[in-house]
């Protein structure tokens, strides 16, 4: 279908989010998209090329437990500085919220997402740096 969709072999973030938001819950679901999109582009030229999407999809499908949490991690680390902060994860937790709650898979509570890092902070940040 990339190809299909994209005959240049190339997707920038744009296009992603046009294909990801049609695919799943409207535009609710953009904000996850660029997350994913960023992930997606290794070399960080603003494009996601035929070879990028083809390796974390097959990552994602076959890919090792290790894989596919350093994958995760990466989606996590916007900056891409070796550690996710309690505001890059809580970015992420309220993209997955809204579009939840945009999927009707949860009902609306504005503190859930928030709730949910700061969970996860508790339990994970062992030295309590955030």
């Amino acid at each position: 279908k990339f190809i299909n969709e994209c005959p240049s072999g190339l997707i920038t973030l744009h296009e992603f989010q046009r294909h990801f938001c049609n695919g799943t819950v409207g535009s609710e679901s953009a904000e996850y998209a660029e997350q994913i999109f960023r992930t997606l582009d290794n070399n960080g030229d603003g494009v996601v090329d035929f070879r990028e999407y083809v390796m974390a999809i097959s990552m994602l499908i076959e890919g090792s437990a290790v894989e596919k949490l350093r994958w995760s991690f990466k989606l996590y680390d916007k900056d891409r500085d070796g550690a996710i902060t309690r505001e890059e994860m809580l970015e992420i937790m309220q993209a997955v919220y809204q579009m939840s709650v945009a999927a009707a898979l949860t009902k609306p509570n504005p503190l859930t997402a928030e709730e949910s890092t700061n969970r996860i902070f508790v339990r994970l940040d062992k030295d309590k740096n955030g």
